[in-house]
Formats: structure tokens, sequence, C-alpha cells
């Protein structure tokens, strides 16, 4: 660092510093990076490594600040703005989010970016009532960049338009790649709209095995077990849920 001659070269050595230390400690890294905004205000690549390691340590105010300082310094570079719209994302700034993933598919990014640019906007249309076009760009990012999450908002809008046959397509997919507790309990409730219980219930069986204080897949295993006759496990899974907590299923044992 002594021998840096500008401020250029010395952010350039404490970006390279920056990554070495993500390695062990994301803290000291975001200093680094931080001090390499301060010898350099001009280099967005450093502004957005902050915002970068920000939010990897969930500090996502912190991360929004930094990745609009990278792209009012780089307004066409598209990883930026795609960054920018997942952080928008995670803060429920929705409106903000959608702007800021359709500029990033303006800029020509590279498939990556465009996947994951065009994740952000299929999340932002749901969450804004927008299904139909959710379904279009999750659809794209899926075919581009597979994945949990991809397929689990595909399912979610599939499910918002009462398509179940496709909601239960996309969220045993979401399973397959990433058997997370959510992704399993949406696939069992788009079984159940699809008439499809006996599936359904071998999803719940799982569910409530690996966690017996999840009131909702007891109540939906009941309804499971009722659809199909059973009345007897089924009010036996109700009274389960009910003593959870779930006044949908004290209601369906009346």
């Amino acid at each position: 660092m002594p021998r840096a001659a500008n401020g250029s070269d010395r952010a350039t050595l404490l970006l390279r510093k920056a990554d070495i230390l993500a390695l062990t400690d994301t803290r000291a890294a975001v200093f680094a990076a931080q001090d390499a905004t301060r010898e350099d205000g001009r280099n967005a690549a450093a502004f957005a490594r902050v915002g970068e390691l920000r939010a990897l340590r969930s500090d996502r105010p912190g991360a929004l600040s930094f990745y609009q300082n990278a792209v009012k310094l780089a307004p066409d570079n598209a990883a930026y703005r795609a960054a920018l719209a997942g952080v928008r994302l995670t803060l429920n700034q929705n409106a903000e989010a959608a702007r800021d993933a359709a500029l990033a598919l303006t800029l020509r990014p590279d498939e990556a970016t465009l996947a994951r640019a065009l994740f952000v906007q299929g999340v932002a249309a749901y969450r804004q009532g927008q299904y139909p076009q959710a379904i279009k760009a999750l659809t794209s990012s899926q075919t581009r960049a597979p994945s949990a999450d991809t397929t689990l908002w595909l399912g979610l809008s599939a499910y918002a338009q009462k398509d179940y046959p496709a909601a239960a397509t996309a969220l045993s997919e979401s399973v397959k790649l990433n058997p997370t507790p959510t992704a399993r309990l949406n696939l069992a409730s788009a079984l159940l709209a699809s008439a499809r219980y006996a599936e359904a219930e071998a999803v719940l069986r799982g569910l409530v095995s690996d966690d017996p204080k999840n009131a909702e897949a007891w109540f939906q295993l009941g309804l499971s077990q009722r659809a199909q006759t059973r009345e007897t496990d089924a009010r036996a899974s109700l009274k389960t849920a009910a003593a959870l907590g779930s006044t949908r299923a004290a209601g369906a044992l009346k």
C-alpha cells in the first residue's frame, strides 16, 4: 500500500484485500472494500463490492446504498443494476425492484445476469398481483438458470392463477432441487387442489415427521385424509393441528 502511487492503485489493492478477507471474515472484507471507495470515489466496482458483501451479511439497507452509488457511477452496467433490483426485492420495494430489473434487461446482460433480472421481475410481479407477467418472467429465468427458488415462485404464481396442475409440476421441481419445508407445503397444497389426495398425503406425512409442530402441515394432512374418506385419521390429524394453534383445523372439527 505505501508504494501505491495514487488512490486508484490503492483502491485496486484494497479490493484484492477484500476478496481475500471475504474467504474467512466478511466483516473485515466490508471495511477493506469501503476503504477502496474512499481511495477512489469513482470506482463503481468498489461500491458494488461493498454492496455485495453487505448483502452477504444481511445488511440490506447498507447494500442498497452502495449499489445505488455503483449504478450512478456505471449506469450501463447490467450486473450492478440487477444486483440493486435484487436488494430492493429483499426490502419489499417491489415496484422499484421491477423497475431496476427492467432496466437491467435493456443493458445487454450476460446469461447469469439476465436470469437474475428475470427472477426479480417475476417475484416483484407476483407480489404486486401481476400473475401472468410473473409466470412469463419466471419461466424465462428458469430456462436460463434452473433453481429451486425460481420454480417455487413459478408454482406460487400458477397457484394464484388457479392453474393447480402447473403449480404442482413447478413445485415438484422445486422440491427435487431443494426440499425445503416451504416448497413441500406448497406442493401439498397444489396436489390437494388438483385432487391428488394420496400424493398430497405422502408429502405431508414426510413434513409432519420432520416437523411435528407444523400446524399447517397437520391441517392439510387432515384434509387429504378426509378427502379419501378416512374420517378417523382425518380427525386425529385435525385435532393435532388445532392443538398446535390452527383455527382452521378447529373449525374443520365442528
